[in-house]
């Protein structure tokens, strides 16, 4: 926490002290703000974070600085803790793109077609699913799936990745679902890019459009990403995905060079979660920060999750 100003660090130091009195778990997000990414117990995609939520038992609180429906995977993995959101407004415009009510009219028109969703969704619509995924397991669970033709919510550049990687047909559902973030990524702003980078590989998340996916070097979710930046043999990168998973790269790799994809690749809706916010859950623990998820619809889901990380071993 060497590099964030003092009054930044003095916040930082009040909610570990905090966390330890009131006995919580800090999740973030990869795409949260630096000084909440370092004070974390676990930074990560949203598949790594419900594995850890399902694995955790040294506390009996949580905190997701992250989005709504990822609290809502770490509520129903852990039925007998508390689960918080870091602010109750951090909602996934894509998410409320595939309601509960789109979700039932699908199955109900198409039963034997099989329904995947994305987990960027909310609980009481994955409940509809008869598979669910991340972008880390995407191809993974389709090919289990092992159909010609499946429906898949709600972003229709996650529907085209797969598509086009195992030659499925996949009828994306809505037809205009997608990332607001991931959406703005364009193939000719970063063929400009690596005009100035020539030797930068590109990298992409697959909510990015079909002509950004067509000129990457490597798609994945935002762990997988990391990984190959770390892993790789090459020293500068071209990302395309939010700015949060670039500044933890920046911090962690400090021999690479990275590179936006975008003047500002920023959801601000992540952005929601502030130091501010996670102290003020954590001291308080207010109710309408408390993330539940009705009985039915939980144990819907804990079945879909818990088979979605059996297969994504």
């Amino acid at each position: 926490m060497s590099n964030f100003p003092e009054k930044i660090k003095n916040l930082q130091n009040e909610i570990l002290k905090l966390k330890e009195k009131h006995d919580f778990l800090i999740l973030a997000h990869n795409y949260q703000v630096p000084e909440i990414q370092v004070i974390a117990d676990f930074c990560a995609d949203s598949l790594k974070l419900a594995e850890f939520a399902k694995k955790a038992d040294s506390a009996n609180n949580m905190i997701f600085a992250a989005v709504w429906f990822m609290a809502e995977s770490g509520a129903i993995l852990n039925p007998t803790k508390k689960v918080y959101i870091g602010n109750y407004e951090a909602f996934c415009p894509m998410a409320r793109g595939a309601p509960e009510k789109l979700m039932k009219k699908i199955k109900t028109i198409n039963p034997e077609i099989p329904l995947m969703m994305y987990i960027n969704t909310t609980a009481a619509a994955r409940a509809q699913a008869d598979y669910i995924c991340t972008s880390a397991n995407a191809l993974k669970i389709a090919k289990l799936i092992n159909k010609p033709l499946i429906n898949f919510a709600p972003d229709k550049n996650m529907a085209y990745y797969i598509q086009s990687k195992l030659n499925i047909t996949v009828n994306p559902i809505p037809l205009k679902g997608c990332c607001i973030v991931h959406e703005k990524f364009d193939a000719k702003y970063i063929k400009n890019v690596k005009k100035d980078h020539p030797k930068a590989l590109i990298l992409a998340h697959p909510e990015c459009r079909p002509e950004v996916q067509e000129i990457t070097d490597f798609i994945g979710s935002t762990s997988q990403m990391f990984k190959f930046v770390v892993d790789s043999e090459f020293d500068e990168f071209i990302i395309a995905t939010e700015i949060g998973l670039l500044q933890k790269l920046e911090r962690e790799t400090k021999n690479k060079k990275i590179y936006k994809a975008h003047d500002k690749p920023i959801c601000y809706n992540m952005k929601k979660n502030t130091l501010e916010s996670i102290k003020y859950v954590i001291e308080k623990q207010p109710e309408e920060y408390l993330v539940t998820v009705p009985e039915e619809i939980a144990e819907k889901n804990k079945v879909l999750l818990n088979e979605m990380i059996k297969n994504s071993q």
